[in-house]
């Protein structure tokens, strides 16, 4: 079942639930308002006569003022009421009156008595108020109770917490009844909201995962567009080596080439959406590379931390004492040592330093590690520096014997000439004296 025929169903479902949850509801409301108005007449016969005869007091604060009620009700369905009250103003004041009462339901057939009152100075009023009873069924309590309020009670009687209403639990049924419809509907709504939910996240799945797919094609279009360009370089994986920058560093068509690798070339390009993406490549000529060597080492040190300690404590001896005599005295005065840790530290100064020349310049430039020394050694051997020295010397050894071979074959030459006559004594002498400067 697809998202759509899901969503169809658990509308369809909720709808229903509701129509039901509702039509029960009206239900019950119609009967809770039957079962309320059971036996009304009855009810107001036995009311009314508990009633007639009857006195009820109460007290009131109504805007400050203090008042106190009494009702008495007569055998006729009329009664007299009284109220008295404090004024600041006024001082003491007293009302009085004379009404007719009936006895009324409410939906749920909650006993009210209504009272038409006609006060002694001619104004007319109406109350309806609550009829609660004790634990004995009788009328307790005219009225509701509050913070300034006590009800009206039977003047024979007190207050009490102990106060029932009659069909009061009606309104509980049908406050639980709208809460049940309230919780199932919220259940049926649910359904759709969690449908309408895992779908969503369906579809973000589906969207991050199309996204990581055109990622990861991006990503292999961009590696194939390095290795391309690269190749353009004669560059050869298994004939180059990694520098410290992540950078690759290769001898080839005469140069001595170093291009960022695969990872730093995507990353550049991986967000942007150009027509071109070009390596960062540099390269020096071989035969502008006057030499390269290595210089630096590694070595070790060790660091060595703790110990201490050891000496005599005062408190220690005491109490050693104490336990073991001048022994213990002896070990509890010793002081505890600090465990000793040793920790070896590296430092390694290695780098290869190449020197070339651009633009009839010398410069430098170094890399960390003897990596790239031992690569140009096994590509361009004739440039170690070191090399380049012990050739140097073996040339110049060279030609010092050349030039002494040659001196002394010029000095048995001019022996001769003068041994022959050909040359005079200070003739051969200056000669021989040319030579010698000569070695």
């Amino acid at each position: 079942m697809d998202y759509q025929e899901q969503l169809q169903h658990a509308k369809k479902k909720a709808k229903k639930i509701a129509i039901i949850s509702v039509v029960i509801l009206i239900f019950m409301t119609f009967i809770i308002g039957i079962i309320g108005g059971l036996n009304k007449e009855e009810r107001t016969e036995k009311l009314v006569e508990e009633l007639s005869g009857n006195s009820f007091e109460g007290s009131i604060v109504s805007v400050g003022t203090p008042y106190k009620w009494k009702f008495n009700f007569e055998d006729d369905s009329t009664g007299e009421i009284y109220s008295e009250y404090v004024s600041e103003y006024s001082g003491f004041n007293s009302d009085h009156g004379h009404f007719n009462y009936s006895i009324n339901y409410d939906y749920f057939g909650i006993e009210y008595v209504v009272m038409d009152i006609k006060w002694d100075d001619g104004n007319p009023s109406q109350w309806e108020l609550e009829i609660g009873k004790n634990n004995a069924g009788e009328i307790l309590v005219l009225g509701g109770t509050g913070e300034d309020f006590d009800g009206y009670i039977r003047s024979n009687e007190s207050m009490t917490e102990d106060i029932t209403y009659d069909n009061v639990y009606l309104k509980y049924i049908l406050v639980i009844l709208i809460i049940a419809v309230c919780i199932i509907n919220s259940i049926a709504a649910w359904d759709i909201f969690a449908i309408k939910r895992k779908h969503k996240k369906e579809e973000q799945r589906k969207n991050k995962e199309k996204e990581q797919e055109k990622v990861e094609s991006k990503r292999q279009l961009l590696i194939k567009m390095w290795n391309e360009e690269m190749s353009t370089l004669n560059y050869n994986k298994e004939d180059s080596v990694k520098v410290s920058n992540s950078n690759w560093l290769w001898v080839a068509n005469g140069n001595l080439y170093e291009a960022e690798d695969d990872n730093n070339f995507v990353r550049r390009y991986l967000d942007d959406n150009l027509e071109k993406y070009t390596i960062k490549y540099s390269y020096i000529p071989v035969s502008n590379i006057q030499c390269f060597s290595k210089e630096g080492d590694v070595h070790y040190t060790t660091r060595i931390s703790g110990g201490g300690g050891g000496g005599s404590s005062i408190t220690g001896a005491i109490v050693g004492g104490l336990l073991a005599g001048e022994t213990g005295a002896v070990i509890g005065s010793r002081k505890k040592v600090n465990e000793i840790k040793s920790e070896s530290i590296t430092h390694d100064s290695r780098k290869t330093l190449i020197r070339y020349y651009h633009k009839d310049e010398l410069l430098n430039v170094s890399y960390v590690g003897f990596d790239v020394y031992n690569y140009l050694l096994k590509k361009i051997p004739e440039k170690d520096l070191l090399s380049m020295q012990l050739n140097g010397n073996n040339k110049q050894k060279a030609t010092t014997e050349t030039n002494i071979n040659n001196i002394e074959e010029k000095m048995l030459t001019i022996k001769k000439l003068y041994e022959t006559g050909l040359i005079s004594k200070e003739e051969f002498e200056e000669k021989r004296a040319e030579l010698l400067t000569k070695i």
